[in-house]
């Protein structure tokens, strides 16, 4: 990784996207936030990320596939230009104090449509951007800031809300997309789009779903992708009706929960970093989602809020751990043809499962109680857990050595 921080073109574009997705998950804790405080329902909240996920799936399939036909670094300019356009009416509208429910709703949906692009093409530039002696090393840190970003949004999310409130958070994560449209602006891609197949829009989509599904190293990282945003990644969204509901405390105990949260992620960093390649990645992703689950039955089994901190420290280590290595597997598996509607598949496993599981869960909340609902969504993962350690020998097969002539785990060009 030190080798790969010396190339002034990969760390540029890395550094930039660092700053602009830690201002949107920065972002993504005061709209909960503030959606709370004006509704006090924790529907409203799960409804949010609804809103702000689904439209990125929805997207999916075009994303994979102008990733993998059009210039990767447009649709990356393109897709933030889109996005900075709702970050900045949603700081326009929270500075004159006429941000409501549905304008955030509106808001967040249209940011979506632009994350939707982004998401599948910031995945694949990586391949273009390095030689490839050094790729496994970039795909790892480039899952890394991703993850990072995760981290130190929320983190830097608790301390913001609790000195200038929920309109700063909108305001940075406006500014940030200043970075990374700059960036792109002046990035050197190597590689051109291939030439066009003259397979229709739904014959390239559908060629990719046969080539995931085919193959079981990629088809069991979808789906755990899947179990794992619908059933734990969206607690850390409910944080806000958490801390009320079960802690009983106030928007500073809230702040300090999230940032905890992201020094969490910020210590399964630096264990990535430290091990490197020393760890099979079917252990590091079998063991953070472990932690998961049971992370997320810790957080609601007591009414303590020390226990919660220490329950939403874990929640953030295990889910670098596990989402890292999940990223970095589908990447390591993938050949370059299908790389951007692989990559599509696993994103919109992940943002299919998110929204889902939040407005389920906001809404179960509100009916039975979050501690409940918590409880299960956690329980189940544990024993998706033990699913895993019986019939894939806790993925093991993530460990296999991708062959260019193996339907599990390498090319297929028929």
């Amino acid at each position: 990784m030190r080798a790969i921080l010396t190339d002034r073109n990969f760390t540029t574009y890395w550094l930039a996207t660092l700053v602009s997705n830690a201002g949107t998950f920065m972002q993504g804790i005061g709209v909960p936030f503030i959606l709370y405080r004006l509704t006090r329902s924790n529907t409203w909240v799960g409804a949010s990320v609804f809103a702000s996920l689904v439209p990125s799936l929805l997207v999916g399939p075009a994303a994979g596939i102008m990733t993998d036909r059009l210039s990767r670094r447009l649709v990356l300019l393109w897709a933030n230009v889109i996005q900075a356009g709702s970050a900045v009416g949603m700081w326009v509208l929270a500075a004159v104090g006429e941000l409501t429910p549905w304008r955030i709703v509106a808001l967040l949906a249209i940011a979506g449509i632009g994350a939707g692009f982004q998401y599948s093409a910031a995945q694949s530039i990586v391949v273009l951007l390095v030689p490839r002696e050094h790729l496994v090393s970039a795909l790892r840190l480039n899952s890394l800031g991703f993850t990072g970003a995760r981290a130190l949004g929320p983190a830097a999310a608790g301390l913001v809300l609790d000195t200038w409130g929920p309109t700063t958070t909108f305001a940075v994560n406006a500014l940030s997309f200043v970075a990374v449209i700059a960036a792109l602006m002046t990035l050197r891609v190597g590689g051109v789009p291939p030439p066009p197949t003259g397979e229709s829009f739904l014959g390239q989509f559908l060629s990719g779903v046969h080539y995931v599904w085919q193959r079981p190293a990629m088809r069991l990282i979808v789906i755990t992708a899947f179990v794992t945003a619908l059933l734990a990644q969206s607690v850390v969204q409910l944080a806000a009706g958490i801390a009320e509901e079960i802690y009983d405390v106030g928007p500073s105990a809230l702040g300090l929960l999230v940032t905890v949260f992201g020094l969490g992620s910020i210590s399964g960093i630096l264990v990535l970093v430290v091990t490197g390649d020393r760890r099979r990645r079917s252990r590091v992703s079998f063991t953070g989602l472990v932690l998961y689950g049971s992370a997320t039955v810790l957080c609601v089994v007591t009414t303590r809020y020390w226990v919660g901190l220490l329950a939403f420290f874990l929640m953030g280590s295990a889910h670098v751990l596990n989402g890292v290595t999940l990223n970095t597997t589908m990447q390591v598996h993938v050949d370059e043809e299908y790389r951007g509607r692989a990559v599509s598949m696993y994103l919109m496993a992940l943002l299919g499962g998110m929204p889902i599981g939040a407005l389920l869960s906001g809404r179960v909340g509100d009916l039975v109680g979050l501690r409940p609902t918590i409880a299960a969504g956690g329980t189940l993962l544990l024993v998706y857990c033990a699913y895993l350690a019986w019939r894939t020998d806790r993925l093991a097969i993530f460990d296999e050595i991708p062959s260019s002539h193996s339907p599990s785990s390498g090319s297929d060009r028929g």
